[in-house]
């Protein structure tokens, strides 16, 4: 779909939470250098905020700017009156978010929709039918911990290999009599000449597996620091901020923890991790470097090399991925180009364009709302998608009872094999209910590619609800 990014990303959530949550940890920051009032209220106005979106960038966020609290309060000098005051206000911001939310439900909700809708996924957070299905625990990297384990030791050994090359020649050119520049280009040639041309050797796909790894050693160390040294209040601030900063990035891969990856959910939880990486290796280990006698410029030319692999590989892959999208779906400012699938998609939305009416609602499962917006036709409730965690969250019983109270007119069928999930096809290995519904009141209208949820082909099946079946004039 192309919706692991910042651009488009698949859920706006993520990246909103992530945003608010830096955020929320400057201005916590900030306050601790002047004390205002608004500095706080923001701060916590902005974790509120969080609360909103992904319970997993709310709890890291929490966390984040939990440690800054610690730290700050332990080297302040800020009287308990004062401190009591800064508490309260950022706490009280942090509240009115949610109150806001919940009223404004309210109105069109009853006080328990309101309430649900405000805690959003919340209450499926420590529901083990959820973080126990396979996905989950693939995400996780749980199902298969001693082969995650050893991954990660491999590509840290990696990362430790490439870093001592690194050092090594800073070292050696920190020692030489060549000009520092000279020194620079020829690190760079050395590093980024091997590593471009053996590209496709380097499993980029683990390349985030030991991130975690690192941070805790990061964050041991920043901890250490500041329990031994006596800092001015500016610097002591700075070194909250870093462990401050160091936590939340940490807390933010837990959902991946033992799989971490800057390709899926990466593209989000791994976000804060890969800036506070690049921070440490330009301007924290630098000053390591030029004490042992290397040159911190070279040191530099050579992280520069390996940045711009990175970035060519990752860019020559997402042209690759794209280079297969040639089929376009929609039209004006909807369209958008898609693999092979496109096609029978496209077919199917001009399908329900012309032969079904404005008024006329349309389901898609076991999902593919965007059929529902690109036909501009409306789905026949509350529930959109179908899939294994939807029927775990809200109940198969109590999404078929609310199908069955408004049937659709016409009833979608898109390929999709959930074998990620425990369970191949929606109507056979899960939703049987559904199933066993749909082929009692509805008829096929039009196939598309193969038949869906039936063997490994895509096909996008258009059914119309058997009541309905006379023809009707498209309006």
């Amino acid at each position: 779909a192309g919706n692991y990014n910042w651009i488009c990303p698949y859920s706006h959530e993520i990246t909103h939470g992530i945003t608010l949550s830096l955020v929320a940890i400057c201005l916590a920051w900030r306050n601790s250098l002047d004390r205002r009032w608004w500095s706080a209220a923001g701060s916590g106005l902005a974790l509120g905020l969080v609360f909103l979106t992904k319970p997993e960038v709310f709890l890291a966020a929490v966390l984040g700017i939990g440690a800054f609290g610690v730290v700050t309060v332990r080297q302040s000098r800020l009287g308990a009156f004062d401190t009591a005051r800064m508490i309260i206000t950022w706490a009280g911001a942090a509240i009115l978010p949610s109150v806001v939310a919940f009223c404004l439900l309210s109105i069109k909700l009853p006080v328990p929709g309101a309430f649900a809708g405000t805690l959003g996924a919340w209450p499926y957070v420590f529901d083990v039918r959820i973080t126990g299905n396979p996905y989950f625990r693939s995400l996780m990297g749980t199902n298969d911990l001693p082969a995650n384990l050893t991954a990660i030791a491999e590509s840290a050994a990696a990362y430790a290999a490439l870093l001592a090359a690194i050092v090594g020649l800073s070292l050696v050119f920190g020692r030489a009599r060549s000009s520092l520049w000279q020194g620079a280009a020829v690190a760079f040639l050395i590093i980024v000449v091997p590593l471009w041309l053996g590209r496709e050797l380097v499993p980029w796909e683990a390349m985030a597996r030991p991130w975690p790894l690192f941070l805790v050693i990061m964050l041991a160390s920043a901890a250490m620091a500041i329990r031994r040294q006596t800092l001015d209040p500016q610097a002591a601030s700075a070194l909250s901020l870093r462990i401050s900063l160091l936590v939340f990035s940490l807390a933010l891969l837990f959902k991946v923890f033992f799989n971490a990856r800057v390709m899926h959910y990466g593209f989000g939880l791994a976000m804060p991790a890969a800036m506070m990486l690049i921070a440490a290796a330009w301007s924290w280990l630098p000053p390591l470097v030029a004490r042992f006698g290397g040159q911190p410029a070279v040191f530099r030319a050579g992280l520069c090399a390996v940045w711009v692999v990175v970035m060519l590989v990752h860019i020559e892959i997402s042209n690759n991925v794209f280079a297969g999208k040639t089929h376009p779906v929609g039209a004006g400012g909807d369209r958008f180009l898609a693999d092979g699938r496109g096609e029978f998609v496209a077919a199917a939305v001009d399908y329900l364009q012309q032969h079904s009416q404005p008024d006329e609602t349309v389901a898609v499962m076991p999902e593919g709302i965007m059929i529902n917006y690109l036909a501009r036709r409306r789905t026949p409730g509350k529930f959109q998608v179908y899939l294994v965690p939807e029927m775990l969250m809200f109940g198969e019983q109590e999404m078929l009872a609310e199908l069955k109270q408004k049937p659709p007119e016409w009833l979608v069928l898109v390929h999709r094999d959930d074998s990620e999930y425990g369970h191949r096809f929606f109507g056979r290995d899960y939703g049987q209910g559904f199933g066993e519904w749909i082929r009692e009141n509805y008829q096929g209208a039009q196939l598309f590619g193969a038949h869906p949820l039936t063997g490994p082909y895509f096909g996008v099946l258009i059914t119309r609800r058997a009541d309905t079946m006379r023809p009707r004039p498209a309006g």
